[in-house]
């Protein structure tokens, strides 16, 4: 899903900037990775959930198991790459 800037998926994160809720991510990449980021504890004060929304978090991805440690570092090095880098300029086989 992406944000157009209107719709449900605006709204959504409006009130959450507004401190009214907590928004979290969960998705598929391309290459079949499973990557969440879970919403924060919602409070009843805004400026708490405000304070709560800012703050850094954890994103998890998710890989098949490997037989070796060796082939579960490839797997992990190649999500980063698929979710922050340029696999056009780095070799990691």
């Amino acid at each position: 899903m992406k944000d157009s800037h209107e719709g449900i998926i605006s709204e959504a994160k409006g009130l959450s900037d507004a401190g009214y809720g907590q928004i979290g991510a969960k998705g598929t990449t391309p290459d079949g990775l499973k990557a969440t980021i879970d919403k924060p504890k919602f409070e009843i004060d805004k400026q708490k959930n405000v304070a709560n929304q800012s703050k850094n978090r954890i994103l998890k991805v998710y890989i098949d198991a490997n037989e070796t440690e060796d082939d579960d570092e490839r797997a992990l090095v190649k999500s980063l790459i698929e979710l922050y880098g340029d696999a056009e300029t780095t070799d990691i086989n």
